[in-house]
């Protein structure tokens, strides 16, 4: 994607682009339920006072890092994976748990924590006020999708919880702290349950057994449902060809439609916007050249390409053929966020989230994130789950046609905000 990196972009203003582009890898923004999880009443009337706080300043760092982080994240796991290998994840799924986790961590992990964030010299206090103000912003942004957010604090009986760092989470995130015998070998199923409901069954469970190192987890759901602006006729699917990663071809129901769209074409991809309900939350569909491939395109993602690509899309009229498809990604964070420079925050000897819990050694033993799609003629269904465990020491031109019949990118984006909400590297699908 070098020539998009080259294309010029002056003009638009540095403020316009972050405010356009927002593009918020994960925004940070979780902590009321949008249309489900939470309700807004639970956070009480400081919750609409709280929102108002941010400076401008603040809320703009905030999302340009959550843009950073999102992109950076997705380069880290792809560096992990394969040119075979699916990759799915919700990027505000991650930095919302971490978010919450960020409000624990002092000193060198702090700052730790900022360099894996992209949030500099962000306070735990300007970003908890910043995402509130970007979930106000998406509270409610189309009655016809279903997005519910919501966060769970749970922790081992008895342990001396700071109360700033559970209140803190309350007011911002809605994670009422709920303590838990974590010796009891129902405990996972009664964290998993909380799960599979604020997924709507989609994800049954995140946490298989609990470690006895382990005396908190920090859960951050989301669920996403919403049918296409135009939705494609399920009479006009057809079986067709899509070359896998590795290589195999494989036949796929291969939905289809005609119609406006915004699309771009380059030497080197073609994308397209494929609006929900009302438009303001979209699928953007990123194909290779065939003279390309997935991992060449991948490694020219960041947030000032793709800022740029989506400023790039023009109305034209043309044909979309896509996969009928499902995704189903989970993995541990732990060695990607260790290489974005967070690794001090899962040192158990020298982690420092001394803001968290009184008198003992906290540290993070691991990242755990499950993301799955569908998505169909009729729409798309997603959801996400991260766990952060807590362990302690002590206009009509020529036609196009797209065809996506080989691996591809995908985003599910705010196109209010330009938060992402799913992100993901398609290269076998099912």
């Amino acid at each position: 994607m070098s020539d998009l990196v080259q294309r010029p972009a002056t003009r638009y203003s540095r403020g316009t682009v972050i405010r356009n582009g927002l593009l918020a890898a994960g925004g940070l923004s979780a902590g009321l339920a949008l249309q489900g999880g939470w309700p807004a009443k639970a956070f009480g009337t400081s919750v609409e006072a709280a929102a108002s706080r941010p400076s401008q300043g603040a809320s703009d760092a905030l999302l340009a890092a959550n843009l950073d982080f999102g992109f950076r994240l997705n380069a880290a796991l792809t560096r992990n994976g394969g040119a075979s290998q699916n990759l799915f994840f919700s990027p505000l799924s991650i930095s919302t748990a971490l978010a919450m986790a960020y409000n624990g961590a002092t000193g060198p992990t702090l700052q730790a924590m900022a360099t894996a964030l992209g949030l500099k010299t962000l306070k735990p206090a300007d970003v908890n006020h910043a995402t509130l103000g970007v979930l106000t912003n998406l509270r409610g942004r189309d009655p016809k999708v279903k997005l519910s957010i919501a966060d769970s604090l749970w922790v081992r009986h008895g342990l001396p919880v700071l109360p700033a760092f559970s209140s803190a989470l309350q007011t911002y995130y809605g994670a009422g702290l709920q303590s838990l015998d974590f010796k009891d070998p129902q405990a996972p199923a009664t964290i998993n349950a909380w799960v599979k409901q604020q997924t709507h069954g989609l994800i049954p469970s995140i946490v298989k057994s609990i470690d006895p190192t382990t005396v908190m987890y920090l859960i951050n759901t989301l669920y996403f449902k919403a049918a296409w602006t135009s939705q494609f006729e399920a009479r006009s699917t057809r079986p067709g060809a899509f070359k896998t990663g590795s290589g195999q071809q494989k036949t796929l129901p291969m939905m289809s439609q005609s119609g406006n769209f915004s699309y771009m074409k380059s030497d080197s991809f073609e994308a397209i916007r494929l609006p929900y309900a009302s438009g303001k939350i979209s699928m953007y569909v990123v194909l290779p050249a065939e003279t390309s491939n997935l991992q060449s395109l991948l490694g020219g993602l960041n947030a000032k390409s793709w800022t740029t690509l989506v400023a790039g899309l023009k109305q034209r009229h043309g044909s979309i053929q896509m996969p009928r498809f499902s995704v189903d990604f989970q993995s541990s964070l732990k060695q990607s966020l260790s290489a974005l420079g967070m690794g001090l925050a899962f040192d158990r000897n020298n982690a420092t989230f001394t803001a968290m819990i009184q008198d003992q050694r906290a540290y993070i033993t691991d990242v755990k994130h499950r993301a799955i799609m569908k998505v169909d003629e009729s729409g798309t269904l997603a959801a996400a789950v991260t766990s952060v465990g807590i362990g302690v020491t002590a206009i009509q031109v020529d036609a196009f046609t797209m065809v996506v019949n080989r691996p591809f990118f995908c985003a599910i984006r705010d196109d209010v905000t330009g938060t992402l909400l799913f992100v993901g590297a398609v290269a076998n699908p099912s």
